[in-house]
């Protein structure tokens, strides 16, 4: 396993694992949900890869 520090590539496959892991502990939420979801998702994340106060890997 390589572990590294999440580049701007990996925003999709970020958005699509924690998308996963919010609808395993809340099976209500709708999948309508899921693109309100992608858009505040992928703000944050393109916002904390390219910063430098979160560290993503």
């Amino acid at each position: 396993m390589q572990i590294r520090k999440a580049n701007l590539l990996d925003t999709e496959r970020l958005i699509k694992m924690r998308w996963d892991f919010t609808i395993e502990d809340h099976p209500e939420k709708e999948q309508a949900d899921v693109h309100a979801y992608e858009k505040e998702c992928r703000r944050f994340l393109e916002e904390a890869i390219a910063g430098d106060r979160w560290h993503i890997w």
